[in-house]
């Protein structure tokens, strides 16, 4: 392969280019040696052939402004942007040593449910400062999130942190700036991460990156996206029409808790009031279902491991806490009205028979 000819480069007499990191798009980024400050520094210069459409060009500026005002621990850095003398356009940004989160499913192929919805709830954070400040990413999809490890090295400490804004609409009230900015019938992003409205070329609000992150939450639960197809337009029209396979259904349901699949199919939906609302929103319906499917596992783990304890209450003691929950009272004085008729001799085998089928009976109910 042909040495990079930027590398060695300096730019604005500031960032001397070491190594080439990765290409897109929009453009390159390179390692970079920023003098005086001598640190390393990520360096993303905008491709030639793009440089002369102004559209690009200000579509470039607009990242790195947006990205400047944005302040949150899981969002890249921006530390300075700008022109060289040759009209290249650049920006200069944090280092992160790790890797992306497309990197990460392809060596792994899915993760946990835990891992899952950490990751998610992480680049929710970013978004929710984003769309606090009037920007939509549009361009949300695993290449895009990014496993930042710590100076310590320690797994524990990792942060997802959201990249690339370079296609962001950043919202204005102004009529005019909404004009210039808003072009109906050009459509940016990844066609296996857009929203319905954004396949269709339609005005974006922040729910469109809800939906993208619906779908980055499919991906990391199963696997696989929920729509793919030989063309991109054949996916862009799924996201329109079709309905996603519920991610249980690809795994199995005893993987991926029924309240954790909710959550991912509310922000798939098709029509934007039928999705979370903000970004805070979803991060609190995530967390919540993750609660819930733990408290209800425990309680099967319960059920499972102290059968004759859950079912006959007075007989062993005080019950062990009240569960609220009418079918469980039901299953309790049924057994116990069970255990007083059998005959003497047999008393013990017709509880503990029926303690096993109650608790076939929970899980069937809880995870079916």
């Amino acid at each position: 392969m042909a040495a990079d000819p930027n590398v060695g480069r300096v730019l604005d007499g500031r960032f001397e280019l070491v190594e080439l990191l990765g290409s897109g798009a929009m453009g390159r980024v390179y390692r970079a040696r920023q003098s005086p400050m001598n640190r390393d520094v990520a360096v993303k210069i905008l491709r030639s052939d793009r440089a002369v459409d102004e559209q690009a060009r200000a579509r470039f500026f607009r990242e790195a402004r947006a990205l400047s005002r944005l302040t949150s621990p899981h969002t890249v850095t921006v530390l300075d942007f700008g022109q060289t003398d040759r009209s290249e356009l650049f920006i200069a940004m944090e280092l992160l040593e790790g890797e992306s989160l497309a990197n990460r499913l392809q060596r792994v192929g899915r993760l946990d449910v835990a891992a899952a919805c950490d990751a998610t709830r992480q680049a929710l954070r970013s978004l929710a400062e984003a769309h606090a400040k009037g920007i939509v990413h549009r361009d949300l999809k695993p290449e895009n999130l990014f496993f930042a490890r710590s100076r310590s090295g320690d797994p524990q400490e990792e942060r997802v942190i959201v990249l690339d804004f370079g296609v962001a609409k950043v919202l204005d009230a102004s009529p005019v700036a909404t004009r210039s900015q808003t072009l109906t019938g050009i459509v940016l992003g990844t066609p296996c991460y857009m929203s319905p409205e954004q396949a269709r070329g339609l005005a974006l609000d922040p729910r469109s990156d809800l939906y993208s992150v619906g779908v980055i939450l499919y991906e990391l639960l199963t696997g696989r996206p929920p729509f793919t197809d030989d063309t991109n337009l054949q996916v862009m029209a799924q996201h329109v029409k079709a309905k996603p396979v519920a991610p249980r259904q690809l795994v199995g349901g005893a993987v991926i808790p029924a309240e954790v699949e909710r959550v991912v199919l509310d922000a798939l939906a098709k029509d934007p009031t039928h999705r979370p609302q903000s970004a805070h929103e979803m991060i609190v319906q995530l967390s919540e279902a993750e609660a819930a499917a733990a408290t209800i596992s425990s309680g099967l783990r319960t059920a499972l491991t102290s059968p004759w304890r859950a079912l006959a209450p007075s007989t062993f003691g005080p019950r062990m806490r009240k569960s609220g929950s009418r079918t469980d009272e039901t299953l309790r004085t049924r057994a116990w009205r069970a255990n007083s008729a059998s005959p003497p001799g047999f008393a013990g085998v017709g509880v503990l028979m029926f303690a096993l089928v109650a608790a076939v009976w929970l899980v069937a109910r809880v995870w079916h």
